[in-house]
């Protein structure tokens, strides 16, 4: 695994999922790159992966490899963030940014293909091995309240492994500016607040 990252958190719930912990395996830093090839020689056993990783493996090994956590019981996120004034100081390029993230999600909707091609580029992965992945991943523009419960459930994780100070958990409504995406999709927000 890469350490301190989404897949090492996933790692952290595929055990835990299991009754085991960390200390029931011998964890092995690797740089993402390194992945296919340690598993392929037989350095690891397995892998904690994340794209474009996670589908050169799966290639690699073909019939024989397997994913064993379930993209829903570790969903990965993408957020927004700023420094505290931002979105009262720039309160119309926010509104701006957030549109914009919600029409490029409509145009990556209606134009599958575009979108797996460019993002596989980006990625440095074949597109046909994305399209392989694409449905996997679902594409929102929204704040819910499972993303609080998500962002605890890391900083616990975080904190427990050394990676974050333990400190009292924080209260993440506290850091969450809900004006922009209400001005451009209030029905997006499903966050008790």
């Amino acid at each position: 695994m890469v350490a301190g990252t989404s897949a090492d958190y996933c790692l952290h719930v595929l055990l835990t999922d299991h009754g085991l912990s960390e200390a029931d395996i011998d964890k092995v830093p690797l740089a993402g790159a390194q992945m296919t090839d340690a598993l392929l020689n037989r350095r690891v056993d397995a892998i904690a992966a994340y794209e474009p990783h996670l589908s050169q493996a799966q290639k690699a090994l073909g019939s024989t490899a397997r994913v064993l956590l379930d993209r829903d019981r570790c969903p990965s996120t993408t957020g927004y963030f700023t420094s505290r004034d931002f979105p009262r100081q720039r309160q119309e390029a926010l509104v701006r940014l957030l549109r914009g993230t919600g029409q490029a999600i409509d145009w990556m909707r209606s134009h599958r293909q575009e979108a797996i091609t460019l993002v596989a580029r980006r990625l440095d992965m074949a597109p046909v091995d994305l399209d392989a992945q694409w449905d996997n991943y679902r594409f929102a523009l929204e704040l819910s309240q499972s993303h609080l419960v998500a962002l605890e459930r890391q900083a616990q994780w975080a904190m427990r492994s050394g990676l974050a100070p333990e400190v009292a958990m924080p209260n993440y409504l506290d850091f969450i500016d809900f004006s922009g995406l209400e001005a451009v999709k209030p029905k997006a927000i499903n966050v008790i607040h």
